[in-house]
């Protein structure tokens, strides 16, 4: 089983590829294709999927206490 932290850190690392991937294609010698467009978009939209992977990675933990127990109350 995966734990919070070791999942909260594949996102980071599965960010930061993304990001030095952008970068890659930011930096190239050359004119821009249409299909260097095409790649920066999907990388976009990728990052904005790891930025909510990241938030509920930043969210606490929810505890037995906090959600209370099962017949609603609260303690």
């Amino acid at each position: 089983m995966v734990t919070r932290t070791e999942l909260c850190e594949m996102v980071r690392s599965g960010r930061t590829a993304i990001e030095y991937r952008l970068l890659g294609v930011l930096m190239r010698p050359r004119m821009f294709t249409e299909a260097d467009e095409k790649e920066l978009e999907a990388l976009k939209k990728l990052i904005a999927r790891y930025d909510e992977l990241m938030a509920i990675c930043l969210e606490p933990p929810e505890t037995p206490e906090a959600a209370g127990d099962m017949d609603g109350d609260t303690k």
